[in-house]
């Protein structure tokens, strides 16, 4: 059954086109966040986990969302509030909802 889309899937297929196109949106996305955002070394490692996670939203949603919550945990710990690189979580939650598992998008929700 390819079709379940409540079945577990670690890794999805992608096609050349999906690929490219994820990852020339993560470093477009990367870019701009560094042209527009304050940059420390905490905050460059923030932006970059993020920026992964962006880069691997749909080919694996539940990675995606890990890196992203790993990316934000050292935010908060690092005592950054709100950055420009915190819109990442958003696309990554809309990737969960979108390309996830049941499992996934819950994790998403609770997110």
């Amino acid at each position: 059954l390819e079709d379940d889309v409540d079945r577990p899937v670690l890794v999805r297929r992608l096609n050349r086109t999906q690929l490219t196109a994820d990852i020339i949106g993560a470093v477009v996305f990367l870019v701009f966040c560094l042209v527009v955002g304050e940059q420390d070394r905490a905050a460059f490692l923030i932006l970059t986990g993020f920026a992964v996670a962006v880069a691997l939203r749909r080919m694996s949603p539940p990675v995606a969302l890990s890196i992203a919550w790993l990316a934000a945990v050292l935010q908060m710990t690092t005592g950054h509030s709100i950055l420009v690189s915190d819109l990442g979580v958003l696309v990554v939650l809309y990737a969960t909802a979108a390309y996830g598992d049941r499992i996934v998008r819950g994790a998403g929700l609770i997110s």
